[in-house]
């Protein structure tokens, strides 16, 4: 018998801690985690702060 995955409410998810470091984000109720950030992404970031300074 397969299990189903409980949904998440906004709620819950504002509660939900883990004890981790991962990041999630609140997908039609269910927890997706976010990947890390990496050096790629900061230059991005940079590259746009800077444009819209």
């Amino acid at each position: 018998m397969v299990k189903t995955p409980r949904l998440v409410s906004f709620s819950e998810y504002l509660k939900y801690d883990d004890d981790t470091d991962n990041r999630y984000e609140l997908v039609e109720g269910k927890l997706v985690p976010i990947p890390p950030e990496n050096e790629e992404n900061d230059w991005y970031t940079l590259w746009l702060i800077l444009l819209s300074a």
